[in-house]
């Protein structure tokens, strides 16, 4: 058994554990932040235990991407509270976006790539917003888009930390 494979079951193991006091808390994020849609805080459970995601980093994602409305049109063509456009959207249509279940299966999968991709949550968050990790934004020189995915993630962070 690989060493990531022993992690990811202890990471599985936790979340048992724990699953209840975090259920109550993307409960709460969502009343909080998003009181129109507590509705959907099973999908938002589901999906942040499917990819080993904090629910309520989920949540504040939503929030800050459009104010968790379901079915958001960004000015470039982003789509559902997530924002997805392009690769994100892995080849959903646009209703498809528009279903919660699948928007927020959709925004948890890329959420999930991008930590994993650039290895923190912090990082995945700026790569999520810039679709480049801002540590490899600054190695390549564009560092514009460093600062706007750094900005990003203490903006993503600000809004779950300030869940009740």
């Amino acid at each position: 058994m690989t060493a990531l494979r022993i992690l990811a079951l202890a990471w599985a193991a936790l979340f048992v554990v724990v699953g209840a006091a975090r259920a109550d808390q993307a409960d709460r994020a969502l009343a909080h932040h998003c009181p129109h849609a507590v509705e959907f805080a099973g999908a938002v459970r589901a999906e942040a235990r499917r990819h080993l995601l904090h629910p309520v980093l989920l949540v504040a994602i939503m929030r800050a991407e459009s104010n968790c409305t379901m079915t958001a049109i960004g000015g470039h063509g982003e789509r559902c509270a997530f924002q997805l456009h392009g690769v994100a959207r892995a080849g959903l249509s646009v209703a498809q976006l528009l279903e919660p279940e699948t928007c927020i299966a959709a925004g948890a999968k890329w959420v999930a790539e991008m930590q994993r991709w650039c290895g923190s949550v912090s990082e995945g968050l700026g790569a999520y917003n810039t679709g480049l990790c801002p540590r490899l934004a600054d190695e390549r020189g564009k560092h514009a888009k460093a600062r706007a995915g750094r900005r990003y993630a203490r903006r993503v962070l600000s809004i779950a930390m300030r869940t009740p």
